[in-house]
């Protein structure tokens, strides 16, 4: 335990504050930071009985009587020194000690962790806040990058972890984050410690905070390994890399050290993976290489030891040493038998009678499964998580299927896979000492896994059944293509087309489409050459060959079958749940009127799916004048993403809609709102563009739940640096098990 936090732990804070409580045998504390503008707010407040200060033991009129040094007994050196070294001072332990680091380490897991913010925006939010007169006085010190403590004077830095939450709060993302629950506890030590007056009670409460902080601190942010154990790390790596940067190879024993690497024995259980966000591909493989290398070699030596013959004295046997822990078989996911045995008998019933649990007996299950994983395995991956699902859906599919309306989503077990994954996190982070992997900020050594290029393919070709056809059919030339080609576009000039001889047209030209798409054609040349590709007749026959689905077809059945209960459950359930949702609902209402149909039934969907994931509705839908022409909108207001241009104030009264992409109106002739939905849509498919993280949630979940594709690997979302991408969107996974939910309440 560092310095700093070992004041907090040596003395209990009943012995720090007794003489403060009491007023029976302390001394006037002060620091040699001390600031006015603290003493002068005590003094001004007072407290009760006069007293100029809770650390003070003389009253005001004893101070400013004939002579204060009589007041009081008298005090000798060995009674100064005894007094001083139980007394804890808020400007060096607490406003320059532990809040000034703690806090420092906090916001750089919120940064390079949790990517929530970054140093500029948090140090542009401390310039731009609204500070009271008496804090504007002592504002806070912006927060640097490479330093591991607030810079800021003992009341800035006081100030700055009160008014934290004000300042930042709007950029956490999960206020049931770990480190944001520390930190807002660190806020209230300090705030009882800081306390004008505080009682008895109230100390002894302040005790049990403090020892819950610093166990929860240490197991979120274990400290360093013990000098030998760093040393042998530190010069196995540099023996396979001995080129490696200081700067790197302090980030790289950081991250071993968070993946739970204690000793050099550990090495054999790091995977490549595991080095990426630190190291270059090459260089984790080298890594990884020479450290099996070594574990094999040394697996040989002990084999050897084992069937050489040795005497059976005493110190032989003491000499072998045993294993501390069982060591656990690798296929154990093989064997598991999911313990059925232990279940309540309220969630029997269900799972034998095919009826869905509810989310309290779901909870029970998930709490008794990982329970049993983790008695055979202490630290379960991911991978073994998605097995054990997929037995129990396997086993109680009609219980535990991801389903909405008979609909499988995905694989069906995405839902229980991160209920499973949440438990064990939460288990270990009770248990383990240590965090998530850290990632590395640096641009220059920050590498991914795949190259950009091919990480950009995975993404585009996600959802696709026929993304690049290497060769041309047999029945096709290139002089033939180049026909239809020509044909298409003398048919997009006429009015009196058959629609027919399009469809065909276009799906034997998909070839010749395919490959002016993936080699990142212009869109206006794409435009100009396959003018069908962006109607809703030429697009549909692209995304039929593209990903094998009926792409309005599709939508109109699923929103038959699945439309209603989700309305129904925005209206009635999460709208008393959220205020956002609730003024949505009530904002539709009114724009809606008497208007039926399924067309508006599929604008209130949009709309309340935005509301319901907090997305930008701008991004999704841009508003113009009901009489503006296509060359009157403004590229420049437009986003780069397809978006659905509305003529009107309101989607409900709009006719028609018009197609942006790239800025660039590409249909200005769309008849209905579920033509405009599914040509965005479809272009995000057919032209190889992904999903901006603005509408992230709402699009995938249309992609799944309504367009029915579910690719069990990959993402639409484009990516961030450094940001872990999951299969499925945790929010979109959270309603539609929601919907189940409420789907089976409402049959039963």
């Amino acid at each position: 335990m560092s310095r700093k936090h070992r004041n907090l732990a040596d003395h209990s804070v009943s012995d720090l504050y007794r003489e403060s409580v009491s007023r029976s045998s302390s001394v006037p504390a002060e620091s040699d930071d001390f600031d006015p503008q603290v003493y002068e707010a005590r003094t001004e407040t007072g407290t009760d009985e006069g007293d100029l200060d809770r650390y003070c033991l003389i009253t005001r009129s004893e101070f400013h009587g004939a002579d204060p040094n009589l007041c009081g007994p008298v005090r000798t050196i060995d009674k100064y020194h005894s007094a001083v070294d139980r007394l804890m001072t808020e400007g060096h332990d607490i406003f320059e000690g532990v809040l000034s680091y703690d806090t420092a380490l906090y916001l750089k897991y919120f940064i390079k962790v949790k990517s929530w913010f970054t140093y500029s925006t948090l140090n542009l939010h401390i310039k731009q806040f609204k500070y009271s007169a008496t804090d504007a006085s002592a504002k806070p010190c912006d927060v640097s990058p490479q330093a591991a403590k607030l810079s800021g004077q003992a009341i800035q830095n006081w100030n700055f972890l009160r008014l934290l939450p004000l300042i930042i709060g709007d950029r956490v993302k999960d206020t049931e984050d770990a480190v944001w629950q520390l930190t807002l506890q660190l806020k209230d030590i300090v705030d009882m410690i800081c306390a004008q007056k505080i009682s008895v009670p109230q100390v002894a409460y302040l005790d049990v905070l403090i020892q819950e902080y610093l166990e929860s601190r240490k197991g979120l942010f274990p400290e360093k390994m013990d000098d030998a154990e760093h040393s042998n790390i530190s010069s196995s790596i540099m023996k396979v890399l001995p080129d490696l940067p200081a700067a790197i190879l302090n980030i790289l024993e950081e991250t071993l050290q968070s993946l739970g690497v204690e000793t050099t024995e550990d090495f054999p259980f790091i995977q490549e993976a595991d080095l990426l966000s630190v190291l270059r591909p090459i260089q984790a493989r080298k890594l990884v290489a020479a450290w099996k290398k070594h574990n094999q070699t040394t697996e040989i030596h002990s084999q050897s030891a084992l069937t050489t013959p040795v005497s059976s004295t005493p110190s032989s046997h003491s000499s072998s040493p045993s294993p501390s822990h069982p060591i656990t078989a690798p296929d154990w996911v093989d064997s598991f038998q999911i313990p059925l045995e232990k279940f309540p008998e309220a969630l029997m019933q269900c799972l034998e009678r095919g009826k869905r649990p509810s989310p309290r007996l779901r909870r029970e299950m998930v709490r008794i499964v990982v329970t049993e994983i983790m008695a055979i395995c202490a630290s379960p991956g991911k991978q073994a998580s998605t097995q054990v699902a997929k037995k129990m859906v396997a086993k109680y599919p009609q219980s535990l299927q991801d389903v909405i309306e008979g609909d499988v989503v995905g694989p069906g077990y995405h839902s229980l896979v991160k209920q499973l994954q949440a438990r064990i996190e939460n288990v270990k982070r009770n248990s383990a000492q240590r965090i998530m992997k850290r990632k590395q900020g640096s641009d220059e050594y920050d590498t991914e896994g795949i190259p950009a290029e091919q990480r950009a393919a995975v993404q585009d070709t996600y959802g696709c059944i026929q993304w690049d056809m290497k060769f041309m059919p047999v029945s096709e030339t290139p002089e033939s293509q180049q026909d239809k080609k020509d044909k298409m576009k003398m048919l997009s000039e006429q009015t009196n087309f058959s629609p027919d001889e399009v469809k065909t047209l276009m799906k034997c030209t998909y070839y010749s489409q395919r490959k002016d798409i993936i080699k990142g054609t212009e869109l206006q040349s794409l435009m100009e050459d396959w003018p069908f590709l962006f109607q809703e007749i030429g697009m549909t026959v692209h995304f039929q060959e593209l990903t094998g689905v009926s792409l309005k077809d599709t939508f109109l059945n699923s929103v038959e079958k699945k439309g209603k209960r989700l309305l129904d459950f925005m209206r009635t359930i999460f709208s008393d749940r959220k205020k956002q949702v609730m003024q949505t609902v009530i904002k539709l209402k009114f724009l809606r009127g008497q208007l039926e149909g399924c067309s508006e039934d599929v604008k209130d969907m949009v709309l309340l799916l935005l509301s319901y994931f907090e997305e930008k509705e701008e991004t999704l839908l841009h508003y113009v004048e009901e009489t503006c022409l296509p060359q009157d909108v403004l590229p420049e207001s437009l986003p780069v993403t397809p978006c659905i241009i509305v003529c009107g104030t309101s989607c409900y009264t709009s006719r028609p809609f018009m197609l942006s992409i790239d800025r660039k109106i590409v249909n200005d002739q769309i008849p209905n709102f579920i033509s405009a939905i599914c040509l965005m849509f479809g272009s995000y498919y057919c032209l190889n563009i992904h999903y901006p993280v603005d509408l992230a949630s709402t699009l995938e979940f249309l992609q799944r739940c309504f367009f029915n594709i579910n690719p069990e690997k990959g993402t639409k979302v484009e990516t961030k640096k450094n940001k872990k991408q999951l299969t499925v969107n945790p929010r979109v996974l959270t309603l539609i098990a929601d919907l189940s939910d409420h789907e089976w309440r409402g049959t039963c």
